[in-house]
């Protein structure tokens, strides 16, 4: 059998890439566990983790809430559902979140996503 000699650089290209698919599976809801459980060894892949956790627990913190909102006007008034499908719109900022923060990892920076990034649930 024959051994392929990797270049130094080629290995760093390749750990760079396994990184960043890392970094990006924590903007992916549940998949954040898997970068959770496999490697949280470079600053890199913690960052984006803790961005990804944040943004996962506001996605269910929302839903949550969301629920309630539905019970209680539902309860008042069926009329005032109009309220409710507002607030709903709400949700498409989520997945607009997840994209700026997988666009992140792909640029190879540490930013922080906007309105949720200054909370920190996870180091």
């Amino acid at each position: 059998m024959m051994q392929k000699n990797v270049s130094m650089d080629e290995r760093d290209n390749r750990d760079s890439r396994n990184e960043k698919l890392l970094a990006a599976m924590a903007y992916l809801g549940i998949l954040a566990a898997v970068p959770f459980f496999m490697e949280r060894k470079t600053q890199f892949v913690r960052f984006h983790l803790g961005q990804g956790v944040t943004l996962f627990a506001a996605e269910i913190l929302y839903g949550i809430i969301y629920q309630l909102l539905v019970v209680m006007v539902l309860m008042v008034s069926w009329r005032l559902y109009l309220i409710v499908r507002i607030v709903g719109y709400v949700a498409f900022v989520f997945p607009v979140l997840a994209l700026i923060g997988i666009i992140n990892v792909l640029n190879g920076q540490e930013k922080e996503l906007p309105v949720i990034g200054k909370i920190r649930l996870f180091r």
